[in-house]
């Protein structure tokens, strides 16, 4: 994917009444996620602008009465994390797990007060990815 600039990912919140969060944008100014998988984040990666739109309005079956707008993607499932929205500012990160069947299905799997939170607990999936890798290396290297 061709890595969106920072102002088209800020317009893609505005199109939806909302302003990306500052924290947000700083995230995206440092490049700390990519917008692929297996990028700098793994296994995170930034939401393509395509995707930065309510999950009420994307899912609509799932009756959502949220504001969610999601910002990030987990490469090894159906997860996203989404701000929540109340009156045009961010209230909660979501992680959320889903699935697209008939019917839709979406959990909201953890709550964090802040990206801040959210970033801890990724850096947390990141290690266990990490130690994962490893560990099936060391096994195919013995065998």
């Amino acid at each position: 994917m061709k890595e969106p600039t920072t102002d088209r990912l800020r317009d893609a919140f505005r199109a939806h009444g909302v302003d990306a969060p500052p924290e947000y944008l700083w995230l995206l100014e440092h490049r700390t996620l990519g917008f692929d998988s297996f990028t700098q984040f793994e296994p995170w990666h930034f939401c393509g602008v395509e995707e930065i739109q309510p999950l009420s309005k994307r899912w609509p079956s799932a009756k959502l009465k949220q504001d969610l707008i999601p910002f990030a993607r987990f490469q090894g499932g159906d997860d996203i994390v989404c701000f929540e929205f109340v009156c045009g500012r961010v209230a909660r990160i979501w992680h959320i797990h889903y699935q697209l069947g008939s019917p839709v299905y979406v959990e909201f799997h953890k709550e964090y007060s802040t990206i801040w939170g959210w970033l801890s607990a990724a850096i947390d999936e990141m290690t266990f990815w990490f130690e994962l890798g490893e560990k099936q290396e060391k096994q195919m290297f013995k065998a």
